[in-house]
């Protein structure tokens, strides 16, 4: 008797999605474990696995999930933004509004970051924070390569918004983009004190160090952001 082909991830993934859609949660979620059984990195898998540990109130437990699959595919908008979501649901605010800020200057905008913005207290006036809308027009100024605009718009921003990163992590982005990496440095050591936690910022650091040539700090930043990812 001929043995059964295995069903391959695909069909699984399909079937799981299309449980999951429907409200069986458990018979997704068997599925969703079966198909990491064999692929541990498998990224659908892993992202839908962690919104089912969210929608059964299990925040916590559904970060190593989102966050494995954010790492196997980190130009995903919406894996950005459930990890997001998902920190702050488990109490982690203050980490889901920092990594908010690097996902942003990655390029994540649109108007379901600027509600996840608004949940996470972003847009409040007592947070001395840029609004959603400020944040997204300054990132699509930039991410569209109007480098003047944005470094104008960046320097308005730290004006208003002295005591928080992203002005400054914005800034310092456009100026170094520009070639003026020596006014570039004092931005992004402005952004790094005020972002102590974030590696972006290190990371950013360590560059205009290399790019000025100061090798010794550069790699202080470096491995400091690696420490901190």
């Amino acid at each position: 008797m001929a043995s059964r082909k295995p069903v391959s991830a695909e069909k699984t993934l399909l079937t799981a999605v299309s449980h999951h859609r429907a409200g069986r949660l458990e018979q997704a979620k068997k599925l969703y474990q079966d198909i990491l059984s064999g692929q541990p990195h498998h990224a659908d898998a892993n992202h839908n696995l962690g919104v089912i540990k969210m929608q059964q109130h299990q925040a916590a437990a559904a970060l190593p999930y989102l966050l494995k699959a954010l790492e196997s595919q980190p130009g995903n908008g919406h894996y950005w933004l459930d990890y997001i979501e998902a920190l702050h649901l488990s109490g982690e605010t203050g980490v889901a509004r920092q990594t908010f800020l690097d996902a942003c200057t990655k390029g994540l905008s649109g108007p379901e970051a600027t509600a996840l913005a608004t949940r996470l207290g972003m847009t409040s006036h007592h947070t001395a924070a840029p609004s959603s809308a400020e944040i997204d027009t300054l990132l699509r100024t930039f991410n569209e390569g109007q480098i003047d605009a944005a470094t104008s718009h960046a320097r308005k921003l730290t004006h208003q918004y002295p005591d928080h990163a992203f002005g400054w992590q914005v800034l310092a982005a456009a100026l170094q983009h520009a070639g003026h990496h020596a006014e570039a440095l004092p931005a992004a050591q402005r952004a790094a004190a005020l972002a102590p936690d974030s590696a972006t910022a290190q990371y950013n650091l360590g560059v205009i160090h290399s790019q000025l040539g100061h090798p010794t700090e550069a790699e202080t930043h470096f491995l400091k952001s690696l420490s901190l990812q």
